[in-house]
C-alpha cells in the first residue's frame, strides 16, 4: 500500500493534489446589502471588544473576522491605526459569507453557489455553502473562512466549502470533506482568542484540528496520512457507517488511516532540512522578473522535498509550492516580481508523511530597467517555477538601469558603467553587491549586428589600403529586423565620405590618410542614440608607400571607382534543368565563376492508351559558366537523363541526354540595386548533338539566341523576361519563339521568391506548337551558395506535353567571384 504512494511522489517529482468537500443541499441566503464603513482600530481595542461596542455582543466578533479575511488565524493583534471594513449594524450569520478567496496562483476557477456557473477566481471571490473552488496543474489557492480558518489548496484541488458546523457553537468549527489530494490547515495559535477549529473528513477518517497547522492527505487507495505539525489533534478511523475509536496525535507526529482500518498509532514526522548559506538577494528586470535560487542539506531517509515560496512572513500569500525527489537539493523559481518573499522546505518520509516547515527563508527581489537603444517590444514572463528559463534577449547597447545601492565591477569586454548603469554588449560579465552582500544576477543573451565584407566570413576584419578613398559593401545581420535609421560611426582618423543602404546591404566610401595603419573599430549606431552602439566590426590598414620602387616610372594616384554593387542572384531553376523546346528566365548579372549543379523531374501525359501517365523523368545537368567584370561571359552545361521510358523513341522535347548546351553571352548593362534600374544582356546558344542515331539525343545542332531583361522595380520586386528562338539548319524541324515573364520578390536578404509564365509558339518536328506553363520558385542565398527550388505546372493540352503536369527541380550553384 505504501509502495505505490512513495512510488508516485518519487516518479512525479511533484505531489498531485485534489481537495473536494461535501456540499449540503441547502443553499445560503442571498446576501442583501448591507451598508460597510472603515473603522480605524484604538489603543486597547480587540475584536471582542470591537464587537460588543458596535454589535452589542462580545461573540459576534465572527462579523469582523468575516468582513476582514486579512487578518488571518487568531490570535489577531490589532494596532491603533489599522483600518477595518465593517458593517453598520449586525449582520444575520446566514447573510454572511461562508468563505472568500483570498489569494491565488495561474489559473484557479471558482463556483460561488451549487447552482452557479464556473467562473475565474481572484481575490475577494464570496464563496457560500456548496461552492467550490478548482486549481489546474501548476496552480494554487488560498481560502479563507468566515472565522478566519485558512485552507492552502495545492495544484490539481478541489474544494466544495462546508461552512460551519450544525451545532451552531464556536468549538464545533468548520467542517470539510476531502476525497482525494492534500490541504494543509492553518488555524491560529492556542491561546488569547484560542486557534480555530476544523473538522475535515475522508473516506477512511474523521479529523478534527484545534489551532496550530497539519497536512491531510489522500491517496488513489482512499488511504489518509495525516501530519500534525502544530495543531491539538485527534483522528478516528471511519468503519463503514460508524466512527471507530479516536487516536490524539500530539505536536509533530503522524498518523496513517487505511480503509476499514483504525488509525496507526502516532509516529515522529521526519526532520526539515536545514538551509545552505548562499545569496539572499537577487536581481530582477522590470517586464521580466527575477530569480531566487537556495541550497539546503540532504536528509537521511526522506524521499522528497516539499519547497512553498509566500509573500508574507506568516506563509500567507503562497505564489509557488512544488515537490522534488530527495536527489535535489536546491531550486531556483523564476520570473518573480519585486519584492519580498518567504521560503520553507519540508520533507516527505517513505510513509508519505510531511515534516514541519523549516524556519522561513527570506529572499529579496530587486529591480533593474533596461532602456533599448530603439524601440522594442518587451515580454513580459510570468510567474516562473522550477524549469530553467532561457536567457533574456538583449540587445546590444541596451543600457541596465541599476536600482540604488547595487555596485558592479565589470569583466570580459570592460562595458561602459557610469552612474548606476552599464552598456550591455558581448562578452559582459557582471559582479555586483548590495549592501556588501553578493546579489544573484539574470541571465542576458546579447544579440549584437554581425558584419562581413564581399569574400569574408562574419567577423573577419575588412583589410583596405592606407591613403586611398575606398567604396565596399558591407552586409548587416541580426536576429530580427535592423533599425531604419542604421547607419556606420567610424573613429578617427577613418572618414565616411557617403553611405547608402538597401536593406541588409550597405554601400560605404572612406577616405584613410597614408600614414594611418593598425585595426580600427568601426560601430553600428542609429542618430538617436549615438552611445549605445548595436554591434562593431574591424577595418584593418595596411601601409601604402609614399616613395616608387627604385628604377621605376612614379605610379599616378589610384582613380576612385565606384561601382553598384551585384544584386543578390536570381532563382534560375528551370533555366539550369534544360529542354531542347523551351528557354527559361536565367541568371545574367552576376560576375565571375558559377559552378552548377541541377535536378529536375517531370510528369507528362502519356501517349500510352494503358497508361495515363509516364513515370517522372529524371534529369541531372551540371555547368559552368563564367563572366568577365566588363560584361562577357561564356558557359557550358551537360544533361543527363537519370531514366526514361524503353521502347518507345521519346519525343524532341524530352530529348537532349549528353548533348552540351554552351552559349557567349554580354551583359552590357546591370541593375543598381539601390533605385529602379535596368538590366540587359544578349545571348547565343547552342546545342550540340553527340549522337545524332541515338533517339535520346538531338539529330541537328539547334541554335537558341535570345535576350535576357531585368527592371527593379522597387527595392524588393523586379520584374524579368527572356524572348529568344529555337531554330535549327533545316527551318522545317523547329522554328519557336519562346517567351518567359517573371517577377521576383525578395522579402528579406536571403531570400528570394518568384513566379514565371512560359509560353511556346511555332513548329516543332512533331507539328505545331502552342504552350503554357506556370513555374512558382524561391531560393535561399547563402553566399558563396545559392539554393533554389522550383516547380512547373503545365496550363494547356501541348503545355503539359512540353512542359509536363507537374514538375520539380533543385539548382545549387557556387558563386567564386
Amino acid at each position: 500500500m505504501f509502495s505505490a504512494h512513495t512510488q508516485r511522489i518519487a516518479n512525479s517529482l511533484a505531489l498531485k493534489s485534489v481537495f473536494c468537500f461535501f456540499s449540503l443541499s441547502l443553499e445560503a441566503k442571498a446576501q442583501p446589502n448591507i451598508e460597510i464603513f472603515e473603522y480605524v482600530v484604538q489603543e486597547g481595542d480587540t475584536c471582542a471588544a470591537i464587537a460588543e461596542r458596535l454589535y452589542g455582543n462580545r461573540r459576534r466578533y465572527d462579523i469582523i473576522h468575516a468582513f476582514n479575511p486579512g487578518m488571518g488565524p487568531p490570535p489577531h493583534q490589532l494596532k491603533p491605526g489599522q483600518v477595518l471594513r465593517l458593517p453598520r449594524r449586525p449582520v444575520e450569520a446566514s447573510a454572511i459569507p461562508d468563505a472568500r478567496v483570498t489569494g491565488t496562483v495561474r489559473q484557479v476557477e471558482a463556483m460561488q453557489k451549487p447552482t452557479s456557473e464556473w467562473i475565474q477566481a481572484r481575490e475577494g471571490l464570496e464563496l457560500y455553502r456548496g461552492g467550490r473552488v478548482h486549481t489546474a496543474q501548476k496552480s494554487a489557492a488560498e481560502i479563507t473562512f468566515r472565522d478566519t480558518s485558512v485552507l492552502i489548496m495545492r495544484e490539481e484541488s478541489m474544494v466544495i466549502i462546508f461552512g460551519p458546523s450544525t451545532q451552531g457553537t464556536r468549538q464545533a468549527g468548520m467542517q470539510a470533506q476531502l476525497e482525494s489530494g492534500a490541504l494543509r490547515t492553518r488555524l491560529g495559535e492556542l491561546r488569547g482568542e484560542g486557534g480555530n477549529r476544523i473538522d475535515v473528513a475522508t473516506p477512511s477518517s474523521l479529523a478534527s484540528f484545534q489551532g496550530g497547522d497539519a497536512i491531510v492527505s489522500v491517496d488513489t487507495k482512499g488511504t489518509t496520512r495525516i501530519s500534525n505539525h502544530s495543531s491539538k489533534a485527534r483522528v478516528q478511523g471511519a468503519l463503514g457507517r460508524r466512527r471507530g475509536p479516536a487516536v490524539d496525535l500530539p505536536p509533530n507526529t503522524g498518523s496513517v488511516v487505511a480503509q476499514g482500518q483504525p488509525p496507526s498509532p502516532p509516529r515522529p514526522l521526519p526532520n526539515p532540512p536545514q538551509w545552505v548559506d548562499g545569496p539572499r538577494k537577487s536581481l530582477g528586470i522590470s517586464g521580466y522578473g527575477g530569480v531566487i535560487r537556495g541550497e539546503w542539506s540532504h536528509v537521511d531517509e526522506v524521499i522528497a522535498y516539499h519547497i512553498e515560496i509566500s509573500r508574507k512572513p506568516d506563509g500567507r500569500e503562497v505564489v509557488f509550492e512544488s515537490t522534488v525527489p530527495a536527489t535535489i537539493t536546491h531550486f531556483e523559481a523564476h520570473g518573480l516580481q519585486k519584492g519580498e518573499y518567504f521560503v520553507s522546505l519540508s520533507t516527505i518520509d517513505k510513509d508519505g508523511l510531511e515534516s514541519r516547515p523549516s524556519t522561513l527563508e527570506r529572499f529579496e527581489i530587486l529591480e533593474a530597467k533596461l532602456i533599448a537603444p530603439y524601440d522594442t517590444e518587451t515580454q513580459t514572463q510570468s510567474l516562473g517555477g522550477m524549469d530553467v528559463p532561457q536567457a533574456i534577449p538583449v540587445l546590444a547597447g541596451t543600457i541596465l538601469d541599476l536600482p540604488a545601492g547595487v555596485s558592479c565591477s565589470q569583466s570580459g569586454n570592460q562595458p561602459t558603467q557610469a552612474m548606476g548603469q552599464v552598456l550591455v554588449q558581448p562578452g559582459l560579465s557582471l559582479s555586483c553587491t548590495f549592501e556588501d552582500q553578493t546579489i544573484t544576477l539574470p541571465q542576458f543573451s546579447v544579440r549584437a549586428i554581425q558584419t562581413r565584407a564581399p569574400g569574408l566570413d562574419f567577423g573577419k576584419p575588412i583589410v583596405l589600403k592606407g591613403g586611398t578613398r575606398q567604396t565596399l559593401q558591407v552586409e548587416a545581420s541580426i536576429d530580427g529586423d535592423l533599425p531604419p535609421d542604421l547607419t556606420i560611426a567610424l573613429p578617427s582618423p577613418l572618414k565616411l565620405l557617403s553611405a547608402s543602404r538597401q536593406k541588409n546591404l550597405f554601400n560605404i566610401e572612406i577616405e584613410a590618410p597614408s600614414d594611418a595603419t593598425g585595426e580600427f573599430t568601426a560601430l553600428w549606431v542609429i542618430p538617436s542614440a549615438p552611445l549605445q552602439p548595436l554591434g562593431s566590426f574591424t577595418i584593418a590598414l595596411e601601409s601604402v608607400s609614399s616613395e616608387p620602387p627604385p628604377d621605376s616610372p612614379m605610379a599616378p594616384p589610384p582613380i576612385p571607382i565606384h561601382k553598384a554593387a551585384s544584386p543578390q542572384p536570381f532563382g534560375d531553376g528551370w533555366s539550369q534543368v534544360l529542354n531542347p523546346s523551351s528557354l527559361s528566365l536565367e541568371e545574367f548579372e552576376q560576375e565571375g565563376l558559377r559552378a552548377s549543379l541541377a535536378i529536375g523531374a517531370t510528369i507528362r501525359p502519356s501517349r500510352n492508351e494503358i497508361v495515363f501517365y509516364h513515370f517522372p523523368e529524371p534529369r541531372l545537368v551540371a555547368g559552368v559558366h563564367y563572366t568577365a567584370p566588363f560584361g562577357l561571359g561564356v558557359g557550358i552545361r551537360l544533361p543527363i537523363d537519370l531514366a526514361h521510358e524503353e521502347g518507345s523513341r521519346p519525343l524532341t522535347w524530352t530529348r537532349g541526354h549528353l548533348d552540351p548546351f554552351v552559349s557567349i553571352r554580354w551583359t552590357f548593362l546591370r541593375r543598381n540595386p539601390e533605385t529602379p534600374s535596368l538590366g540587359l544582356a544578349v545571348e547565343m546558344g547552342a546545342w550540340i548533338p553527340t549522337r545524332a542515331t541515338s533517339d535520346q539525343s538531338l539529330s541537328d545542332v539547334r541554335l537558341a539566341p535570345s535576350l535576357h531583361f531585368a527592371y527593379l522595380l522597387a527595392p524588393t520586386f523586379t520584374l524579368r523576361s527572356r524572348q529568344g528562338m529555337l531554330l535549327e539548319s533545316n527551318p522545317s524541324q523547329a522554328l519557336i519563339w519562346t517567351s518567359a515573364f517573371g517577377m521576383d520578390w525578395e522579402p528579406l536578404a536571403l531570400l528570394n521568391c518568384g513566379i514565371e509564365m512560359n509560353t511556346l509558339v511555332g513548329k516543332e518536328r512533331e507539328g505545331q506548337l502552342y504552350a503554357m506553363a506556370l513555374a512558382p520558385h524561391f531560393g535561399v542565398s547563402i553566399s558563396p551558395i545559392f539554393v533554389d527550388f522550383s516547380f512547373r505546372f503545365g496550363l494547356n493540352e501541348q503545355g503539359r506535353d512540353v512542359f509536363g503536369s507537374f514538375g520539380a527541380a533543385l539548382s545549387l550553384s557556387l558563386y567564386l567571384r
